[in-house]
């Protein structure tokens, strides 16, 4: 194996062979997917605080580094903690923030996009109020959306 190369294993060996993993993304985005969604505990603002740490933020921020050899890295966690992890701990973990090739993070895509910016308060006052409704979004949903 070559570095910067990721390894498959067991069935994820399968997608190694060429167009592979392409034919599985083909399929994924023609799946009409549902998605089961209870209230939150906390409640909605917590919510909107969670995703909010995920969405609008890069994996690890430079000040969270707090020392860096070739055998450890320190970094700093929520309140005064720290967490102390080798260099290939922090990179694995690091790296499952990274998004494949033609993947986009959420503040690009529907209605985060920014071709929605001067549209999305008239789009969600649009939207429908009643839980049980089940109207189709008034935004593409399998790619970059586009300004109506």
């Amino acid at each position: 194996m070559k570095a910067g190369e990721v390894q498959l294993v067991g069935r994820a060996s399968e997608l190694a062979q060429p167009g592979a993993f392409d034919r599985l993304v083909s399929a994924l985005y023609r799946i009409k997917w549902v998605v089961y969604a209870k209230k939150p505990f906390a409640g909605s603002e917590q919510v909107f605080k969670y995703l909010g740490r995920y969405t609008h933020r890069v994996a690890a921020a430079d000040s969270r580094l707090l020392d860096v050899t070739p055998t450890e890295v320190v970094i700093r966690t929520r309140g005064d903690g720290t967490a102390k992890m080798t260099p290939k701990q922090f990179i694995q973990r690091f790296l499952l923030h990274m998004l494949p090739q033609g993947f986009h993070k959420i503040r690009h895509f529907g209605l985060y996009s920014p071709a929605y910016a001067k549209h999305r308060d008239a789009i969600i006052q649009k939207l429908p109020t009643n839980r049980h409704t089940h109207a189709p979004p008034p935004f593409p949903m399998n790619r970059r959306a586009e300004p109506g």
